[in-house]
């Protein structure tokens, strides 16, 4: 019998956020992830401003890095929240745009 296993071709995330030190890596979109991340994105109206613009923002990157903690988020610039939003929504296929090389960080580890 033939069969697809899925478990063999679970996506792994590529990317990882390093913040304060620690190391978040990047959760893989699931079919609800996607659904709701696009529910957010539909709900801003054209006259939305920038306070609902980042609530979906941060709701996303909580989506995305549910590590990262509620603190260190609002600690964040709107800037970067952006960015990070911005990266993970494109990282998962969400949104169809170049990535800027150089924009993420690769750090190398000492063997």
């Amino acid at each position: 019998m033939n069969y697809l296993d899925l478990d063999a071709v679970a996506p792994e995330a590529e990317f990882t956020l390093k913040l304060n030190g620690k190391k978040h890596a990047l959760k893989v979109a699931t079919v609800e992830t996607f659904i709701q991340n696009m529910q957010d994105l539909e709900s801003l109206s054209i006259n939305a401003n920038a306070a609902e613009e980042l609530k979906v923002a941060l709701a996303i990157v909580k989506r995305a890095f549910p590590t990262i903690p509620d603190e260190d988020l609002n600690n964040l610039t709107v800037l970067q929240v952006k960015a990070i939003a911005d990266y993970a929504m494109q990282a998962n296929g969400e949104k169809v745009e170049k990535i800027e090389e150089g924009a993420e960080g690769k750090e190398q580890e000492a063997n």
